[in-house]
Parts: structure tokens; sequence; C-alpha cells
């Protein structure tokens, strides 16, 4: 998503081909960057994400533009995630994922009582490994920071 940081308007064309050709890596970046351009909204990529072929995973790849927005608009990220919870309810890694960073969102916003309910809906939710097993020390910290912001530490 260089391209889209920069602001080269010139690249448009090329990623919008690579949004519609490239693995799922270059798919992911060329949204991203076409985002960023202004040339593509969230709603055109959900739009997208649900006509597309399902081998091209672009449910994941929305998750990824989402993610850009984790520590720079927390709130609006949430809104996004939940829409890929509600659109995408069959995608199961794709909705245990948006869960997931809901936490990191929640964090960010200091709202850590959010954060730990979601900790509790991706435990119930969630049938991966890669992400149960982060849990237990993600609930632990939450809860030591919560402590911490209400001590006033």
């Amino acid at each position: 998503s260089l391209l889209g940081s920069i602001g080269d308007a010139q690249a448009i064309a090329v990623l919008k081909e690579a949004a519609k050709q490239g693995d799922p890596e270059v798919q992911g970046s060329a949204y991203k960057a076409l985002c960023e351009l202004g040339e593509i909204s969230f709603d055109e990529i959900f739009d997208i994400a649900k006509t597309a072929d399902p081998a091209t995973r672009l449910p994941d790849i929305l998750i990824g533009v989402i993610d850009d927005l984790n520590h720079s608009n927390p709130k609006r990220a949430v809104a996004l995630y939940d829409r890929v919870i509600a659109e995408f309810p069959k995608e199961s890694y794709e909705v245990a994922s948006a869960h997931y960073w809901k936490i990191q969102c929640y964090r960010n916003l200091k709202n850590f009582d959010r954060a730990l309910e979601q900790c509790d809906v991706v435990l119930k939710v969630v049938k991966f490994e890669n992400l149960t097993e982060q849990m237990a020390g993600m609930k632990a910290e939450i809860s030591k920071s919560a402590q911490s912001g209400r001590n006033g530490d």
C-alpha cells in the first residue's frame, strides 16, 4: 500500500488491475492503496467481496484493509468489523478475525471492559487454535491495563 500512502494517482490503473488479477497478498495491497487514494470505498470492497469467487478470499482481504484503521480510527474499524461479522457469517475465519481485531480496537480506545467482552466472544466462537491460544495472555494483559487505568497509574 506504499503507492496509496505516496498518493501517486498515476498508479490507479495498475492498482485496479492488481486488485483483479493478483494473488491474495497483491490484491490486499492493491485494495489498501486504492482506499488510501480514495478510488474505492469500503462499501465497494464489501460489494466486491460478496460477489467474488470464494477462492480469492476477498473477505480475508477486506479484514486486511480494515486493519489499517485499528490505530488511526478504531471506532470506524469496529463498525467495519461488525459489518464483516454481519455480512459474511459463513466465513468463520474472517468472523473470528473480526472479533479478534475488535479487541485491539477497544484496547486502543481504552475501553477495556469491551475488550474483555470480545475476548470472551472469541473464546466462544473461535475454532482456530492460533487465536484461542492468544486469549488467556491477552485477557490478563487487558485486565492489568484496566486495573492500571482505574488506579490512575
